[in-house]
Formats: C-alpha cells, structure tokens, sequence
C-alpha cells in the first residue's frame, strides 16, 4: 500500500555545538505564525538557544544545520520563514487540528535545494494556486504526500512542459479534488515517478487519459473512486516495471477482464490487482500465468461463468482473492489442494454451496473471510469452527447452515463475526474468550435456551441476538457497548441490572434493546448504574408496577420505549434527561397529569407518545417549547380543555429541512446516538408506533420526512385554533372523537403538505372551508359525524374521498354524497340551501315553521275564546280597534297616493 505519512520521530543533536543563528530565528518566526495547542513547541524557546535541541528538530552533527522537521497537528499559518532552512531535506507537517493549519502558497519548495521528502496532508491549502507549479520547480524532491489539502484548480495556461521535476519518484494526492483537466499533467509530471496515488478526488469523470508514455518506471498506481469511464488505455500496457494496480471504485464499462490482463506487459510480475467495484463484464480467464500475484480482487463487477481448479495453478504467493458480487459459479473438486495460502476471501454472493467447501480447511491462515448470501445448506465442520477462533473478520450470514454452534478458545483480537440470518439452533456459549470481539452478531436464527457465558471476560461492542428463542435470564457478566436482544423469550433482567460492580466496570452498555421479550415483574431501582446509556427499549412486555426513579438519572439517553407494557401510576421526573428525543410510553396504564417537565425541560424531542393511557388533565401549554417535535401522539386518553394555540411554535412543522421529501418510502426515522465514548451514530428506529391514514403501523419503516399531531380520543373541547394552519410542513392531523365545536378553521388550505385529516366524531359546524379542496397531497378525510352543512366544495380532491368521509352531517350536500344537487328545487330529495357567505336559510324547512306555526296559533286562540268566556268580548273589542286603526291608516296612505298621482298629471 501507498505510504500516506512520514515518520514522527522526535530528533536533536547528540553533539554540544549549536544550531546556526538564522536557521533559529527562522523557526522562532514560524512558530509566531502558529497555535500550538497540543503545547508541542513548549521547547521553542529564548531560554534554550541551541535549536537542535528542540522538540521536532533534527540537525546534521557536522555543519548543524537544520535537516529536518516534523510536527504534526498545529493550527495557524505556514509562513516563508522556512526558505532560511537551506539543509532542510526532510519536512513533515501533516495533520491539523479541524484543518485549520493553513499555507497560502508553496514557492518556498523550490527554494529548498535538498529538500527531498515533504507531508503535508491535512493542510489546507485551498489559496496555493502555485502548488502545481511549484511541484514542477522543486526539483530535489523525491517523496511528496498532499493528500486531503483542498488543492485549488490549476490555470492551465500558466503551465509549461519545461522545468519539470525529473527526482519525484513518490506522489500521493489522495483525498483532493482534481479537475479533469490536469489530470493528464500529473501523469508527466516526472518520468522517475514509481508510485502514483491519486485516488477519491470526487469529481474526475470521462476516460482514463492515455498519457502513461513517459511512466515507464512506474510500479504502482493507485486510482481508486476517481469516476473514470469506458475502457483501459493503451498506454498503460506500456509500463512493463508495474507490480501493482488499483482501479477500484470507478466505471470500467466497455471492456472486459480478459481484454486487461492480455493488454498488461507485466502479467508474469504482477502482485496486486484490484479491480473491485467497476463494471467489467464477461468471464474471468485463467490466471495461471500471472505466478507471482499475491492480491486479486474483482468483487461488485458484473462478472459471470464458472471458476475452477485450473484458474488457480501456479499462484503459489496468493494471499488475498475476492470475487464477491459477481455471477460467479465456484466449482472445485473435492479433493482439490489449492497451491496458496490466503489470509483474506471475499467470495459473498457468489453459488459456492450447498456444501461447505472442504478446500478451505487447507487454508490455515485465514484471517478474514466472507462467505455470505452463497446459498450453502450444511453445518459447520468442527474443523472450521476450530478455525474461527483465530480469525479478525468472519461472515457467514443469509445462508441455511444449521446445527449448533458455540464460540470458544478465542486467541486473538475477532473485529467481527457475522452468522445471522441462518437456521442455527440448540444451545450458544461463548467460553474461554479473553480477547475482545468487537461485534458479534447471531440475529434471526433459533438459538434456544439460556445464554451460556464460562470464563468470558472479553470486551464488546455489538452484541446482536436479537430474533431468536433464546429464554431465561440475561447473564450478569454480559456487557457491551451495543446489546440488541430484542425477540427473544427472555424472563428476567433485575440480576444483570444490579450487579454490583456494574458502576466501575470498564464495559460501558450505551445501546440496550429487550422489547418483545417476555420481561415480567416490576423494574428494579437501579438504573443508576447506566450512567451512559443512550438507548433503551422495553417495549412489548409483561413489565408491571411504577416505573422506577432511578431512570430519571439517564441524563445520556437519547431513546426510552417503555410502550405495551402494564406500567401504572404517575410518570417520575425525567427532567434531568434533557437529551431525550424519542420518549415513547404508549399502551400502559399511566395516569395523573401530563407532567410540566416535558415542555421545560425535554426541549429536544423529536417523537413523544402518551398514547392509551389514563392521563386526565388539559393539555399543558408548555408542550408548545417543543419546538424540535415531528410526532405528537397523545390519542386515547381523558385529556380535556382547549387545544392550545400556541402549537403554531412547532418549529419543526413549520420549517422545510432540505434533507427531508414529502413523499413516504425516502428514509426510515432516524437519531443520533452515541455508542462508544468517540462521538455519535445515526440509528434506524424500526419499532415506533403511529396510527397513519387511519391504521396503526407497528414495527414498520416509520419515515423521516412525517410530521404528526393525533389527539384523538380525548375530551378536548372548544374550537380547533387557527394556529394550527401555520404548521405548513404537517402531514396528518388527528383530532377525532372529541368535544370539538366550531368551524373548521378557514385557512386549512395552508396545510399544503397534509396528507391525512381525521376531524370525525365532533359537534363541528359551519361549512367546509373551501381552501380544503387545494390540499393536493391529501389522501386520507374523515369529517363524518359532524354538525357541517352546505355543499362540499368542488375541487379534483374532495370528490376522490368515499361518501363515508362526510357521512353523518345531515346538512352536507353534494357529490360524492347520493344527495348531489343543491339546487333551489327538490330534486331526489334533496335539501336546498340559500348561500350567503357563512350566512344560510333550508327553504324547506322555513315553508314547513310556518304552516305549522300558523295552525298553532290559530288552534290556540280558538281554544281560548271557547274556554275562557270572559275573554270573549275583551279579544272582539281588541278586533274592533284593530279594524278601526286599520282603516284610518290605510285612508290617510290612499289620500296622499292620490294627491301625488293628481301633482304629476
């Protein structure tokens, strides 16, 4: 591999003379232009003038000159200063604190004739536009390591074919962003050139330039994940000194493997090629005149055909083979004795069962193999299991091995192993295992019984035995930095809770997963001692009682699923957890107050459910702090009162993120949670819970992009605020059965990017607000049961939904209810409606008051006068006068028409 840094030794002079005056003043200089907060210049004194003698310094015991220096993670700026440094002949400054070690040009590299060796990876040097050119001009230069520097792009039309460097035998610019455009300069930049690295520069696209003419010393090129295209030069045929060859990561797709092994000069010298992850197609030929290659790798091409003995013979030094993601049949005799000895094979996704390859127990230095999806049925051979406790990295997943298995006598340090998603079963043990295993991962099989541990005193990282029937209690010596155990059949966890020596152990548990087991009891009191936990989930169990006090000390934890359990009584505080972002205990029996902590003190959650419970007050209105909530579920409790208006401080439902899309099927719910003491991991929640368009999704893909209120089945009252129509970015709304009154709030249609709306089952009036029908993205409606009237405004959307949307409204008219028309007239029945803003008259019904009430009032003044003898003459005297004032006034009105009528002739 390409040497990416110098070493870092710590020089000085062993002699008593001094460093030359100029050189130190130099130095002092450079240090003025840097910030050393590893106080690694602490020597970089007045006070100790010989300069050798200071920490990074090296200097010739003869002519104490300065010939090299090498620091490594400072901040601040390289500055001209070193050009005084005329004997310098090695320089490493690689690394920087968040790269903010900076240089703005490198002209001083030419002007430093012995200069041989220089790093200076992690630099930036974004405003050196000189770099290429000064490369050019240093002609001492032999070894030079740039890589992640944020070189700028080259004017080319600054650049000349003259003064070209003719020493640089070694040159790694990896980790850069290389125009396309200077790409072929670097390929002539020296014809001493040895080894070439110039590999992730992001955005190199088109054909490997053919400009290998002059590199006929080359031995190794590294051109990993630049984006290269089409086929393989004809040039670099020509590089007959080539030992090794790396074109990983790019699209090679108009030429096959056959095609560049026949074009390479080298075959009979060649030790590595890797080809991985291009796009080369046809068959792999025989490499039995390649008899010094050690490393061949083409896994994730499109390769296919039949590998057999015969493309292995003579490849005697082989150590590394990956065909892995191919379609590649392996077929080998079963007596076959291969002539290698590898240390590492990839032959995943390739057919090689349904037998357990035999061939394989000749290779006993294995360290690393990867043998999954190869659709083997057969049990391991006690011989491999022998062989797994001495290897770094073993994959045997999504195959159909069977039998038990156990792990044992581990001797070295395992980084991973990997046997899910098979049909082992019967009993596991790990005994004997002193050397770390970092993940460990038997999920998705049918392992039985308890979890066996003898003489395990190894740390973990990643325990995974989730979805298995492993049963009884969790060991208490069991610990690691993940544990996934959900889906088992397990009982107990008070004895691997509270085992004594938990608090000073060095196994630090961040990630803990027991839902779906079969947990029992009540929780002990002692999560005090996960101090560090980030993770917890006990959904889906049999847990009982209170829910303990002690959790309230988790002031690391991210996630807390307690739902589908039988907790009863009040929440205790979590009020020092302020790093909760999914609080989820749902389906229990919890009750009293909605606790004030949530909205003071739990300000970064994401997802909270309180969901079928018995929580019985309002509704808090400092739920509004939650500014970062994307799922608010508080459905099926006793909730009463107003829903509060300032939801609208939802920033989360209001802002549009970029990284999210509206459309569901983009991404799965995600939080970062720490899983180790070196910073944060973005995991995949798969078990929350939320009830979507109507129907409840348990243990699905819950997408990143939904943002949800369901406060439904409560007894919340009053109008539904208008607030709520700002929360722009909400795609479900659920406020069905409840006490709700009013209208629905007339700028709905702001809601642009709901795609479900439940307001069933209210004593909601009014019309439906025409802004409803410009919702293009909603899918699911519910307004049934409800006090609406008028007709249900047109539009593509709202005659989509089913009658049964807006059944139950006895004053709702029109499609695609069966009384459509809402005409003046009785049409099939139906109803007539007069239209004046939120003004409105039922003309059939107005006709049907007043007949009645004239029958009712003249019934009852008969019925009096009959009855009530001495009202008779008092009701005709009142008929008389009635009639005489009549009369009068009708006179006087006929008079004056006349009088104006006789004016106007």
């Amino acid at each position: 591999m390409l040497a990416t840094t110098m070493c870092h030794h710590v020089w000085s002079s062993n002699i008593s003379g001094q460093c030359i005056e100029s050189e130190r003043q130099a130095l002092l200089t450079f240090k003025n232009g840097l910030v050393d907060k590893g106080n690694k210049l602490s020597s970089w004194t007045n006070t100790r003038p010989d300069c050798c003698d200071w920490n990074g310094i090296r200097c010739d015991n003869l002519t104490h000159h300065i010939i090299e220096l090498s620091l490594s993670y400072l901040n601040g700026e390289i500055g001209s200063s070193l050009v005084e440094l005329k004997q310098l002949r090695h320089l490493d400054l690689s690394g920087s604190y968040d790269g903010h070690l900076e240089a703005h040009n490198l002209k001083w590299l030419s002007s430093l004739p012995f200069l041989k060796d220089v790093g200076l990876g992690d630099i930036d040097l974004s405003k050196a536009t000189d770099w290429f050119q000064s490369i050019k001009t240093a002609h001492s230069l032999t070894s030079l390591y740039l890589e992640s520097c944020q070189l700028p792009q080259v004017d080319m039309l600054s650049l000349s074919n003259k003064n070209s460097s003719n020493s640089l035998t070694y040159l790694s610019l990896i980790f850069n962003t290389i125009h396309p455009t200077t790409f072929p300069w670097m390929l002539n930049l020296s014809t001493n050139l040895v080894e070439l690295g110039i590999f992730d520069t992001y955005n190199i696209r088109g054909p490997l330039p053919n400009s290998f003419e002059n590199m006929r010393n080359l031995e190794k090129i590294y051109f990993n994940e630049n984006g290269f295209e089409g086929g393989i030069p004809k040039s670099l045929g020509n590089l007959c000194t080539l030992k090794e060859l790396s074109l990983c990561g790019n699209n090679f797709n108009t030429t096959t493997l056959h095609d560049i092994l026949e074009l390479l000069c080298t075959k009979d010298s060649l030790q590595v090629l890797d080809l991985r992850s291009n796009q080369l197609s046809g068959s792999i030929p025989t490499l039995s005149n390649m008899p010094y290659l050690r490393e061949f790798d083409v896994s994730g091409n499109s390769l296919s055909g039949v590998i057999s003995e015969v493309h292995f013979q003579n490849l005697s030094k082989l150590e590394v083979l990956g065909l892995s993601s191919n379609s590649l049949a392996l077929k080998f005799k079963s007596n076959w004795v291969p002539p290698f000895q590898l240390t590492s094979i990839h032959l995943s996704f390739c057919k090689l069962g349904p037998k357990f390859p035999s061939w394989l127990k000749t290779q006993v230095k294995i360290r690393d193999i990867r043998l999954s999806h190869n659709e083997i049925n057969d049990t391991i051979p006690i011989w491999f299991n022998n062989f797994i406790s001495k290897m770094e990295y073993v994959d045997l997943s999504h195959n159909q091995f069977h039998g038990s298995f156990s792990l044992y006598n581990v001797t070295s340090i395992m980084s991973y192993v990997d046997l899910s998603y098979n049909q082992f079963h019967g009993s596991f043990s790990l005994y004997d295992v002193a050397f770390p295993i970092y993940q460990l991962d038997l999920s998705s099989n049918q392992f039985s019984g308890s979890i066996s541990l003898y003489n395990f005193t190894s740390e973990m990282r990643n325990l995974n035995l989730s979805f298995n029937q492993f049963s009884g209690p969790i060991p208490s010596s069991l610990s690691s930095h993940e544990m996934y155990l959900q889906n088992n059949k397990l009982t107990s966890l008070t004895s691997f809770m509270c085992k004594p020596f938990l608090v000073s152990s060095p196994h630090k548990i961040y990630v803990l997963d027991l839902s779906n087991n079969m947990l029992s009891g009540s929780l002990p009191e002692c999560f005090g001692n996960f101090s560090n936990l980030a993770f917890l989930n006990l959904g889906n169990n049999n847990l009982s009682g209170l829910i303990p006090k002690s959790m309230g000390s988790l002031q690391e934890i991210r996630v807390l699923q307690l739902r589908h359990n039988n907790f009863s009584g009040n929440l205790p505080s979590l009020q020092k957890c302020e790093q909760l972002q999914v609080f989820d205990v749902g389906d229990n029996s919890l009750e009293g107050k909605i606790p004030l902590w949530i909205g003071q003190n739990l300000k970064n959650l994401i997802f909270l459910s309180l969901k079928s419970n018995k929580f019985n007050n309002c509704m808090p209105s400092n739920l509004c702090n939650l500014h970062a909530i994307e799922m608010l579920d508080l459905s099926t409790n006793s909730i009463f009162g107003n829903i509060p208006p300032c939801l609208e401080k939802f920033t989360s439902m209001v802002e549009k993120r970029d990284h999210h899309q509206l459309q569901t099927g983009s991404s799965k719910f995600r939080v970062d949670v720490p899983v180790d003491e070196n910073g944060l991991r973005p995991m995949e929640l798969e078990s929350l819970v939320i009830m979507w368009k109507g129907v409840y999704y348990e243990n699905q893909k819950i997408f990143e992009s939904l943002r949800l209120i369901d406060l439904s089945s409560n007894q919340l009252s009053g109008e539904i605020p208008e607030t709520l129509t700002h929360l722009v970015q909400l795609n479900q709304l659920n406020l069905s059965w409840n006490n709700l009154d009013g209208g629905i709030p007339k700028e709905i249609g702001k809601l642009s990017n709901l795609q479900s709306l439940d307001l069933s089952n209210n004593n909601l009036s009014g019309q439906i607000p025409s802004s409803l029908a410009t919702i293009s993205f909603l899918s699911f409606l519910k307004l049934s049961n409800n006090n609406l009237f008028g007709k249900i405004p047109t539009g593509t959307q709202l005659q989509s939904f089913e009658a049964s949307s807006y059944t139950g409204n006895l004053g709702l008219c029109g499609p695609p209810l069966t009384n459509s028309s809402c005409s003046n007239g009785t049409n099939n029945g139906s109803i007539n409606v007069v239209e004046d803003g939120d003004k409105w008259l039922d003309m059939k019904q107005f006709h049907m008051g007043i007949g009645v009430g004239f029958i009712v009032g003249f019934v009852g003044v008969c019925v009096n006068i009959f009855l009530l003898t001495s009202w008779r003459p008092v009701y005709f005297r009142f008929l008389n006068a009635m009639g005489d004032w009549l009369y009068v006034r009708i006179s006087i009105k006929m008079a004056k028409f006349k009088r104006m009528f006789s004016s106007n002739t």
